[in-house]
């Protein structure tokens, strides 16, 4: 990345969007420092405050198996110092079919780098604000797909066993 795009954490927090727009969970990860403190908000939600270790997980085992595809657009980015604030939304679809789409306001730390030293600096925080009344009505529409597809599939595979069907090559 050029250092055309401004200091290192605003470089640093578009690498991050930029690995999401990737939808590569390594490449996310790897802009987290060991550190990492991950809260999504609002707190009306519930959602547990997660360390790296834990929102590698949720990424991998959750998040990433629900959708075939995720962009995020960044719409405005306020910088002081350390501390990055972003308007983002994303769109994406599904893992089955559904349109995706969500608003954010994103809050992140990042662990102090010196401006010349050339590395981009980690996220050690992150605040993530999402647009509740969306995610709410389309995460448990989606599991509820997600199950009735396995479902179905689970018995077209009986149904091919039993009279077979399966043919091997």
């Amino acid at each position: 990345m050029s250092s055309d795009k401004g200091s290192p954490y605003r470089r640093a927090f578009l690498e991050w969007m930029e690995a999401y727009n990737a939808w590569d969970a390594d490449r996310i990860m790897a802009c987290y420092d060991e550190s990492l403190v991950h809260t999504i908000l609002p707190k009306s939600l519930n959602r547990p405050v997660r360390n790296k270790e834990e929102c590698g997980k949720y990424l991998r085992e959750d998040v990433m198996p629900m959708f075939k595809s995720f962009k995020v657009t960044v719409h405005e980015i306020f910088e002081d110092g350390p501390r990055i604030s972003a308007h983002a939304s994303s769109i994406g679809e599904s893992c089955t079919g559904a349109p995706y789409a969500n608003e954010y306001n994103l809050i992140a730390h990042f662990a102090t780098v010196a401006p010349d030293s050339g590395v981009l600096p980690k996220i050690i925080q992150v605040k993530e604000f999402v647009d509740s009344a969306y995610g709410l009505k389309f995460f448990p529409e989606e599991r509820a797909r997600m199950q009735e597809r396995d479902k179905k599939l689970k018995e077209e595979a009986e149904e091919s066993g039993e009279k077979g069907d399966v043919v091997d090559v």
